[in-house]
């Protein structure tokens, strides 16, 4: 059996957000009266409602009195480059109903468990079943949940040089191979969650077992870069809780559940994100030019424009405040 003798990550690429990552401008001086002027800063308390409704009428109320604003003087302060999702624009905040969570960043371990997506499927095969017609070959055999790819370096006995193979941690249990003579798989398949048509097959010899029972060891020259690249980890940051697929940034109808909320409010008053506040903690990048974080009256004007939009609104079309989805937002502080 080879030792392992070195670990390294291998960080599967994300895709970026589109948009230019700029800093906001607008005027300070119309932020909310609870935000802007300091007020609690925690986003907890009772909001005044009857201001909110008066005030931020439409999403770019929302936009230049209370996101734009709450920019620092230093560009990136409201977006710091990967790490928020961009804000700059109505059209921006229209377009984040689209974007799932996190998908900008380009290290799977800064994930939050709560943005991870489901993990592709692959399939280690003892038999594979030739294609019909103009379909693909079927791999038969044991399916895994793919957690996340590292590389790792071999010494077999025999060799004075490492060898490069690909170890799949995946969320099921792996059946443990210490026998040198055990079967070897002949192929194994790689599918998207929810798809039916694996994106790719590798007929030939290639994955084995190994003595650890969360791995599936792929010879490097069986895994081409383009179809690693591809490849959909569950559990890119490693702790072992996979994702659920769940995780968008704005969610219509519901502002309890959408990224930006949670992230406008932070990882004390809301776990499922570990990273900084929004906007940057004084600490994070200019301390003397960091806005104060938003008042319970701008959270429940902007919880109110998620939990009651709609697929067609605008950015002129008036915040509905009454919808069935805002009723706990209308009453609860």
């Amino acid at each position: 059996m080879a030792n392992l003798t070195s670990t390294t990550s291998i960080l599967i690429a994300a895709t970026v957000l589109a948009g230019t990552l700029a800093g906001c401008g607008g005027d300070v001086s119309s932020r909310d009266k609870d935000g802007g002027a300091g007020g609690d800063g925690g986003g907890l308390g009772t909001p005044d409602r009857i201001y909110a409704r008066s005030t931020y009428k439409t999403l770019t109320d929302i936009q230049q009195r209370v996101l734009s604003t709450s920019c620092a003087a230093q560009d990136n302060n409201c977006h710091w480059n990967d790490a928020y999702p961009q804000l700059t624009s109505e059209a921006n905040l229209i377009s984040l109903t689209r974007f799932r969570c996190n998908d900008w960043r380009s290290d799977g371990r800064t994930y939050d468990d709560f943005c991870e997506k489901n993990g592709d499927i692959l399939t280690v095969g003892m038999a594979m079943q030739p294609a019909v017609d103009a379909g693909m070959p079927t791999v038969t055999g044991m399916s895994f949940t793919v957690g996340r790819i590292e590389a790792v370096h071999m010494v077999p006995a025999d060799l004075a040089s490492p060898i490069v193979a690909y170890e799949i941690i995946v969320k099921e249990t792996v059946p443990v191979t210490t026998d040198a003579g055990a079967p070897m798989p002949v192929a194994f398949s790689l599918l998207h969650f929810g798809q039916t048509t694996p994106y790719f097959i590798q007929p030939m010899p290639g994955a084995s077992f190994t003595d650890k029972p969360d791995r599936v060891r792929i010879a490097l020259n069986r895994l081409p870069e383009d179809k690693l690249v591809n490849i959909v980890p569950g559990d890119p940051n490693g702790n072992g809780k996979f994702g659920t697929g769940n995780g968008f940034i704005v969610v219509p109808g519901d502002a309890n559940n959408s990224y930006l909320t949670i992230r406008l409010l932070g990882p004390i008053l809301d776990q499922r994100s570990k990273h900084p506040r929004m906007p940057l903690e004084p600490v994070a990048m200019s301390p003397v030019n960091v806005s104060p974080y938003l008042g319970p009256t701008e959270m429940y004007a902007i919880k109110s424009w998620i939990n009651c939009m709609s697929a067609t609104d605008t950015a002129t079309v008036p915040v509905n405040y009454d919808c069935a989805a805002n009723m706990e937002n209308n009453t609860k502080p």
